[in-house]
């Protein structure tokens, strides 16, 4: 979460080779932006280090992460400030670093979302907490469980009913006390409701910033639940399925009946 990693071992992950010589890789997200910057200036007043047979790097590559999808990430902020710092490294040392920003996440993540639907609705007394329960959780959508992503949550609820309010913990289907969708940010383990409008069961929730790091990393055919459908929605407005719901006999049919057990099964 730091505005740059490095490592200095030519077998890190981290480190591969381009057609202009080796380059580094870095992570870059919201509310980082000033933190990243303090790091490159004191990369930069070291002179940047070095690999490890003496060669400079030549390369920088940050990829912009949007870790808070409830808040748009700013690429631009302190885009000038990024520019005098190579310049001046330029000018001071006589080599030319290029850095270069893979967008990633901040092109793709919010535009995506994830539809629920309120399948239970549990409220624990005075001293606990009013839960909804919906038909999905880490089985499409495994950030939150697993360090603490904040995903924005709106209900969509019947025209007839009125405004009121109340605080939620939403949770998945999972039987897993870590398929909770709204944790304490940054903290997994913690619960954290969420302000939502009143909330009965068979009313749609909608989780936004589903683009990225959710269908491709969720804990799939956890429990035997079935990958959800996904759609997509084109510039003219036409809805076309890219994924259809996955069937029971799609998900077995890898599955192969040992010899020894063949008999047995008879």
């Amino acid at each position: 979460m730091l505005g740059f990693s490095y490592e200095m071992t030519p077998k890190s992950p981290l480190h591969g080779r381009g057609g202009d010589g080796d380059f580094r890789q870095g992570l870059c997200g919201p509310g980082q932006v000033q933190l990243g910057q303090q790091y490159l200036e004191f990369l930069l007043r070291l002179g940047v280090p070095r690999q490890a047979d003496g060669s400079s790097v030549g390369r920088w590559q940050m990829h912009v992460h949007h870790l808070n999808r409830a808040k748009l990430f700013q690429p631009r902020v302190r885009r000038q400030s990024a520019r005098h710092q190579f310049r001046s490294f330029e000018a001071k040392h006589g080599r030319r670093l290029q850095l270069e920003v893979e967008p990633g996440t901040y092109l793709v993540a919010n535009s995506c979302t994830l539809i629920a639907t309120v399948i239970d609705v549990v409220d624990t007394g005075r001293r606990g907490y009013k839960f909804l329960k919906v038909d999905t959780g880490m089985t499409e959508m495994l950030r939150p469980g697993m360090y603490g992503a904040q995903h924005p949550i709106e209900v969509v609820r019947g025209a007839t009913r009125g405004r009121s309010q109340a605080k939620y913990v939403v949770v998945g289907h999972c039987c897993e006390s870590g398929d909770v969708l709204t944790p304490v940010p940054g903290s997994p383990e913690g619960l954290q409701p969420r302000l939502l409008p009143e909330t009965r069961i068979g009313d749609l929730v909608v989780f936004g910033g589903a683009g990225a790091y959710c269908s491709s990393m969720a804990a799939k055919n956890y429990n035997s639940f079935p990958e959800a459908a996904e759609v997509m929605i084109s510039g003219n407005g036409s809805v076309e399925f890219i994924r259809k719901r996955q069937t029971l006999d799609q998900i077995l049919q890898n599955e192969v009946m040992p010899a020894f057990l063949k008999g047995r099964a008879k």
